[in-house]
C-alpha cells in the first residue's frame, strides 16, 4: 500500500473501459496536438472549492471506473473518498497541493479539471530522488478533445519543481490502457505496482514515474 497521508487513489483520467459509452475519455494523440478550444484559468484549490471538486470526481469516478467493483463497494468509496467533507480534508491538507481549472471567457464557476499533487508519499518501487505523487487528475466530460489532460500534467510538474520536488509518480488502474498510453507519451515510465481498494475491491494500479 502506498504510504500517503490521504487515500490512495488513481491517477484518474478515464478509461475505455466502462460498460457504457464514456464521453470524458481522453484522446492522447488530441492531447498532444489540439488547442482548447475555450478559454481555462488555472486557480489554487480552497476549502470552499470541495463541493465542485467532489462532484466531478463522483460523476467521472463512477462513469469509467464503477463496472469494476460492486455498486455497494462504489457506494462506500464515494462516500469514504469522494464526498465533499473526505475532499475538503484533503484541501485542507498540509502536504496536498491542488490545481484547479476554469473557464476564463466567462462568469461560470464551472470546474473543468483537477490536479492534486501529495508531498511525503512514496513507494517502495520508485526509484528517482525526491518524489512528489500526482495522486489525482480529472477531467470534466466539457474538456474532452481540448488538451486540457496535457496542459493540467504540464502544470501539475511546474508546481511541482516549484516546491523543490525533482521527480514525479502516479498509479495508474492496470486495465486503464488509454491513461497508460497518455502517461507513457508525457515520459512516464512503469516501475511497480500497488493495491486500490476501491470499497473493498482490491484492484492493481502500475505505479509510473517521470524525472522534473
Amino acid at each position: 500500500m502506498t504510504h500517503s497521508p490521504s487515500e490512495p487513489t488513481h491517477a484518474d483520467i478515464p478509461s475505455t473501459g466502462t460498460s457504457t459509452p464514456n464521453p470524458s475519455s481522453i484522446s492522447s494523440a488530441q492531447d498532444q496536438s489540439e488547442k482548447p478550444k475555450f478559454e481555462y484559468t488555472i486557480r489554487e484549490g480552497k476549502p470552499e472549492n470541495a463541493p465542485a471538486i467532489s462532484k466531478l470526481m463522483i460523476e467521472v469516478f463512477n462513469k469509467s471506473f464503477g463496472h469494476s467493483c460492486t455498486p455497494e463497494e462504489l457506494l462506500r468509496y464515494n462516500e469514504d473518498v469522494l464526498s465533499p467533507k473526505a475532499i475538503e480534508k484533503d484541501l485542507l491538507n498540509p502536504l496536498c497541493s491542488w490545481l484547479l481549472a476554469f473557464p476564463s471567457s466567462t462568469l461560470s464557476d464551472e470546474l473543468l479539471g483537477i490536479v492534486q499533487l501529495t508531498k511525503d508519499s512514496f513507494e517502495p518501487c520508485v526509484t528517482l530522488p525526491n518524489p512528489i505523487e500526482l495522486q489525482r487528475i480529472y477531467l470534466s466530460y466539457k474538456s474532452h478533445g481540448t488538451g486540457l489532460s496535457t496542459i493540467l500534467m504540464k502544470k501539475a510538474e511546474e508546481k511541482s519543481r516549484e516546491l523543490g520536488f525533482k521527480s514525479i509518480w502516479l498509479g495508474a488502474w492496470e486495465d486503464n490502457h488509454r491513461a497508460k498510453k497518455f502517461y507513457e507519451k508525457m515520459g512516464y515510465k512503469t516501475v511497480g505496482d500497488h493495491v486500490f481498494d476501491i470499497g473493498g475491491s482490491k484492484q492493481r494500479d502500475e505505479i509510473m514515474e517521470k524525472s522534473l
